[in-house]
């Protein structure tokens, strides 16, 4: 059960994100699969330091993870995509908090 509700969660977050930078103009398909191919290694590695930080899970533990994978996700864009770097951070903003705040409404 534990590896399904993972699954969905990152289906979900993948569509999110994609959705949102197809929204603000990045439809190139280097754009794309850059933005997929971060998300596959972005998304796994923030739940499993949440799977083994559950004891000590809190909001301000997620707030801090959230930040760095911003910041991994954009400095990877801005050396993958290698176009405007505050454009690609504004993408990085919208699409994670599109994705975070998916995930806290479905988990509420």
């Amino acid at each position: 059960m534990l590896e399904s509700s993972y699954l969905l969660a990152l289906f979900l977050t993948l569509i999110i994100e994609i959705s949102t930078a197809l929204f603000l103009g990045y439809r190139e398909k280097s754009q794309l699969l850059s933005i997929f191919f971060i998300n596959l290694i972005t998304h796994p590695a923030i739940n499993y330091i949440l799977w083994l930080n559950i004891i000590f899970a809190n909001t301000i533990n997620l707030i801090v993870l959230e930040i760095i994978i911003i910041l991994v996700e954009w400095l990877l864009l801005v050396f993958v995509i290698n176009k405007n770097k505050w454009r690609l951070l504004v993408l990085v903003l919208s699409m994670n908090f599109f994705s975070f705040m998916t995930g806290f409404l479905i988990l509420k």
